[in-house]
């Protein structure tokens, strides 16, 4: 074999290689930004809901158990829940784990910190075409200490 074509032969290699890396990095990235975008939303959501501010929880999650309720409605209930029951307000949460399905969903496990308990659930957060929200309908409850 000729040293010119051992040239090209390892040039192509090299390129392979770089291209793979590339890919790999863009993979990692992207995986990133869902990870990042699941985490911001869910740290938006719950530094809003202990602050007060059910603008910004409604904004970012969805409620599907009651598909005919209007968001006034919905407003309210939370509203309504927070004042009846010490016990369900957050004072604080820790992000556990965000755990990416595809481009578009993860999962983010948190635990939740109220006055009476401490609840780990892990919730889908996913992107609906505006933006990432919540789907509070399809929480799943982990573990559950009462204080």
């Amino acid at each position: 074999m000729s040293i010119s074509k051992r040239i090209i032969g390892l040039s192509g290699i090299g390129l392979l290689t770089i291209a793979l890396l590339i890919g790999i990095a863009q993979q990692s990235f992207a995986s990133q930004k869902v990870e990042d975008a699941a985490r911001d939303t869910v740290t938006k959501v719950f530094d809003a809901a202990i602050s007060g501010d059910y603008e910004t929880v409604l904004e970012y999650t969805i409620d599907e158990r009651h598909p005919q309720i209007t968001k006034e409605q919905r407003r309210q209930n939370i509203i309504d829940e927070q004042k009846q029951s010490s016990q369900l307000r957050v004072n604080r949460y820790d992000i556990l784990s965000v755990e990416k399905v595809n481009d578009k969903k993860a999962y983010v496990t948190i635990k939740v910190y109220s006055p009476k308990n401490e609840l780990t659930v892990k919730y889908p957060v996913f992107y609906n075409g505006i933006k990432w929200v919540i789907d509070i309908t399809n929480s799943i409850s982990i573990k559950d200490n009462g204080r």
